[in-house]
């Protein structure tokens, strides 16, 4: 079991808990991580009610065929690019039809590395898949270097991709609240008074046994949120 980067929690301990609250759903095509994102994943029980599935593709061919990814972009840019690490995130949403797609593809050493790409450079892409209408469907990638041997540059590359949902979900949960839309009933609403002057609205979320605390126009501190119903 990989687990010499691993934090505590684990950040698919965390990740599990986000999509939990969230009532969201994630599938994940990995290429240079060849399953371990999906491994990750599913050694938290209750892992079926968010996880659908993993997709191993691993050559351009399966590229091609399992997610839908284009001819023209592995031409162009070759299987560890920007393009194909967009278009396999999107690939894997919306064929297995859930709410998070995720995608890796890199080079995992300790040969491989091309003119423009060294050994650990990887793409992560984040698919997210809004309602029809609504404008909030989006991809995005990140490129990353990580050094080391190939089982670790490839647990490197797994937990970042899980780092980077992570943050795609927090932010996701947070948009309405910025938008002032209605809240939903798994989020608390507090006034903070500070001197003469009441703060804005501070939305608390309860993510199990983490807090997640937004403020608009003022500083948060870990004391404000002491006491609070966890």
């Amino acid at each position: 079991m990989m687990r010499d980067f691993a934090t505590d929690p684990p950040v698919e301990v965390r990740v599990g808990e986000a999509l939990e609250e969230s009532e969201a759903t994630v599938a994940i095509a990995e290429s240079c991580t060849g399953g371990l994102i999906g491994s990750l994943l599913t050694d938290i029980p209750g892992a079926s009610g968010y996880f659908d599935r993993s997709v191993v593709t691993y050559s351009y061919d399966s590229k091609l065929t399992a997610l839908g990814v284009s001819r023209e972009a592995l031409d162009e840019h070759g299987a560890v690019s920007e393009s194909v690490a967009s278009e396999m995130a999107a690939g894997i949403r919306d064929t297995a039809g859930v709410d998070w797609g995720v995608a890796t593809t890199g080079i995992a050493g300790p040969t491989g590395e091309t003119d423009t790409e060294p050994v650990g450079a990887a793409y992560v892409g984040i698919a997210y898949q809004g309602e029809w209408g609504s404008n909030e469907s989006y991809r995005s990638v990140e490129r990353t270097v990580f050094d080391g041997q190939r089982t670790a540059i490839k647990e490197q590359i797994a937990r970042r991709a899980l780092e980077l949902l992570l943050e795609s979900i927090h932010e996701q949960i947070w948009t309405p609240e910025r938008q002032n839309t209605q809240l939903n009933h798994k989020t608390h609403q507090i006034h903070l008074l500070h001197g003469e002057n009441q703060w804005d609205v501070i939305c608390i979320s309860r993510l199990k046994k983490s807090m997640i605390a937004v403020a608009i126009g003022c500083p948060i501190q870990q004391s404000i949120i002491q006491g609070f119903d966890r």
